[in-house]
């Protein structure tokens, strides 16, 4: 703990960056055309919005938290893996995947990515005595009707 501290020191004397908030709309412009396909392109690959503003101490603080998650996740993902009746590869493949695609596409904190008890009692259940590959396209559909789902905004809350 004591190594950490000149490191948190020489963050704490960076200069402070305002940071500002992703908005949840895109301010709508005069010219209709445009303004349709800025809103399309900033509500599905976020990165565009965020990427121009990135500074070293979000890149810092991304660093951290990328090192704490990826060390809970990593086991996490092999044992739901061995839940599921695979071997080890298969459950650090949708840990991967899923955090490398939520760097372009994720807008909420909140959300788990990567591979759950449920899916994984799911998963076996359901391709129990099953060949590998079959797992594999069973969950690449499982992950279509996601991703049409999420274009669809189903599940979707707005107030009003």
């Amino acid at each position: 703990m004591r190594e950490a501290l000149p490191v948190l020191q020489e963050i704490c004397k960076m200069p402070a960056t305002v940071k500002e908030s992703i908005p949840l709309e895109v301010p709508s412009t005069s010219k209709r055309s445009d303004s349709k396909s800025n809103c399309s392109i900033v509500k599905y690959v976020t990165v565009v919005n965020w990427l121009p503003k990135y500074s070293r101490l979000d890149a810092v603080s991304d660093l951290v938290a990328g090192f704490s998650v990826g060390l809970t996740v990593i086991p996490q993902s092999i044992a739901y893996a061995a839940l599921a009746g695979l071997t080890a590869q298969y459950g650090l493949y949708s840990c991967l995947m899923g955090s490398f695609l939520y760097i372009f596409f994720g807008t909420i904190k909140e959300v788990s990515i990567g591979p759950s008890s449920l899916m994984s009692l799911l998963t076996f259940e359901y391709t129990r005595n099953m060949p590998v590959d079959f797992v594999v396209l069973f969950c690449f559909l499982a992950g279509c009707m996601e991703l049409l789902m999420g274009l669809l905004h189903l599940g979707s809350y707005r107030s009003n």
